[in-house]
């Protein structure tokens, strides 16, 4: 689960590119729970998240439960690289691009519903994405507008199934619905764009602060 956040922005911000502009502004999301576990994982939820976007970068901002201090997700466009930022501890976790090999996709299978919907006054197409993994079939519903360009991260395709997902979701995610079914656990995560604002960001939301320490990538630092 900790690392939960970190794929959902990846969802969020690694699509298929169209030959609009990127998108530049503000989504926000709110993040809902729903299931038999819920009162169990309210506390480590968010219950918002906030994209911003401008030029190719972006970041992405965790608000409420224990994931907020998991730091926001960075992503720089001028050199490729993305952060996780730790504002407690003024450091900038660089995780790697391993460009090149892609990750076996077999596991993957994304399925274009033909069910539409639409948020915020966007019509969206919905998705099914089940992955398997050795615990069993992971399902998620993906709703997204070929309205909106977001930003694709190179190297993003590069995690285990994104690529399969990249290349056949079209257009930004507005809505995913995430169904965990797995070790004893049974709850449905819903997040949902509820805002969008098309005034491009301050610049320095994209700037890694003079006072922070950029250190390799440590997923059991997240959050501490």
């Amino acid at each position: 689960m900790k690392n939960l956040l970190i794929v959902l922005a990846v969802l969020i911000t690694s699509t298929v590119a169209f030959a609009q502009a990127p998108f530049n502004g503000t989504v926000t999301f709110d993040v809902e729970l729903k299931g038999d576990m819920v009162d169990m994982f309210k506390s480590m939820m968010p219950n918002k998240q906030i994209y911003y976007y401008s030029e190719g970068d972006f970041r992405m901002e965790t608000i409420g439960g224990l994931a907020s201090g998991q730091g926001d997700v960075l992503y720089q466009a001028k050199n490729n690289k993305t952060y996780i930022l730790n504002s407690a501890r003024k450091t900038a976790q660089e995780m790697q691009n391993e460009e090149g090999d892609k990750t076996d996709d077999s596991d993957v299978v994304v399925t274009e519903t033909g069910e539409t919907a639409e948020i915020l006054g966007y019509s969206c197409d919905k998705y099914k994405v089940v992955i398997k993994t050795k615990d069993g079939e992971m399902v998620q519903y993906i709703w997204a507008t070929k309205a909106l360009q977001p930003v694709k991260p190179k190297g993003a395709e590069n995690i285990k199934g994104m690529s399969a997902i990249t290349e056949k979701i079209k257009g930004m995610p507005l809505k995913i619905q995430l169904e965990i079914d797995q070790m004893g656990m049974s709850f449905t995560m819903i997040t949902t764009a509820t805002n969008i604002d098309k005034s491009k960001p301050k610049g320095s939301l994209f700037d890694i602060p003079s006072d922070y320490t950029i250190e390799a990538f440590d997923p059991n630092k997240i959050g501490r």
